[in-house]
């Protein structure tokens, strides 16, 4: 049976599974079986009311033995057949007519047909744009099918589901406002290391390192949850400064890191690192977000990817760790002194 997208036609946010199951085939009605029973709870938790939004999903008709894949050609799912293309189309049309202001995409499926993205451990939690071009914010979450396989998803579901409350309020998609400096010179970082201990800034502060040895390859500091500087010392295992260049840099990075009030996430390891390779004591290490997050949310994932996508309204960028080494630096960076606000 053909089960087509329910709720008002002015709801202010969209739900987007993944294809109907056996009781939303007997019924007609998306999301009735028990992961609709998962969803209403999730949603209620979340402060949603599930007859204010638009509830449906990419396939509209129950696939053979309920397996999304036939409705694929390949085996990574990402080139539809005629009827799951033209489905999607019609989500498309939908999303035009309706023009939701935020959408969230329950599971890898919905997620892929709304952003073109596969992985939903990846995006999980943060705020992308449709790949139709409408401009709307897609929030991803675990399918509530997952959550009823693994209840411990269902706090990550919630937060994110409230995000989409908050984000259903207004249609313009956010731009990211960090001003992330991912190849300042060895002069531009030394002004800055010497600005921030000058003006008594908190800062966030995070390492990279090369392996085996953990010696510290990049290091960065943000005085803000906009701004942040990376500054990478060594290109793999060699050194990129003269020995009287580097000596003067780690005493420039001491006196700051000494001075200054510094937030980490995980410092017992990079506090450990510095002060094992380079001598450098953060005197006023006063914050560790690692440390909060266990403290408020016990039972979950404290990875900093994990929070950022819990507390912040940034763009992902765990992925880019070594495409994009520096720039991955200083934004975990910025996104701990984001989490230490929040």
């Amino acid at each position: 049976m053909i089960v087509n997208t329910e709720g008002p036609a002015g709801a202010q946010i969209m739900l987007v599974g993944e294809c109907p199951g056996a009781d939303e085939d007997q019924t007609g009605k998306p999301f009735v079986g028990a992961a609709g029973r998962t969803l209403n709870y999730l949603l209620q938790q979340a402060g949603i009311s599930r007859h204010s939004c638009l509830v449906t999903n990419v396939a509209r008709e129950r696939p053979p033995g309920n397996n999304i894949s036939l409705y694929f050609t390949d085996k990574q799912c990402t080139s539809p057949r005629p009827e799951l293309a033209a489905w999607i189309q019609q989500l498309k049309d939908e999303i035009a007519l309706h023009q939701p202001n935020a959408i969230v995409a329950l599971g890898r499926t919905a997620l892929w047909a709304l952003t073109g993205e596969t992985s939903i451990t990846t995006m999980r939690g943060y705020l992308l744009k449709t790949s139709f071009g409408a401009g709307t914010k897609v929030i991803p979450t675990f399918h509530p099918q997952a959550v009823n396989y693994d209840w411990k998803l269902h706090f990550a579901c919630i937060m994110d589901l409230r995000k989409a409350l908050k984000h259903s309020a207004f249609h313009d998609f956010v731009p990211d406002s960090r001003r992330l400096h991912s190849s300042p010179s060895y002069s531009e970082f030394i002004a800055y290391l010497i600005h921030c201990r000058n003006e008594d800034l908190a800062i966030a502060v995070d390492i990279e390192t090369c392996q085996p040895g953990a010696h510290v390859s990049i290091l960065g500091i943000a005085d803000s949850p906009t701004s942040a500087y990376s500054f990478e010392i060594l290109h793999g295992h060699s050194p990129i400064y003269s020995p009287d260049m580097e000596a003067n840099l780690w005493a420039e990075i001491g006196k700051t890191l000494h001075n200054c009030r510094t937030i980490m996430h995980n410092g017992s390891y990079d506090a450990a690192v510095l002060m094992h390779h380079t001598g450098i004591y953060c005197k006023r290490f006063f914050f560790d977000t690692m440390i909060a997050a266990h403290v408020c949310w016990p039972e979950t994932p404290r990875s900093l990817g994990y929070c950022s996508s819990i507390c912040l309204d940034v763009p992902p960028w765990k992925h880019t760790s070594q495409s994009l080494p520096t720039l991955y630096n200083a934004a975990d960076a910025a996104n701990t002194y984001g989490i230490y606000e929040v």
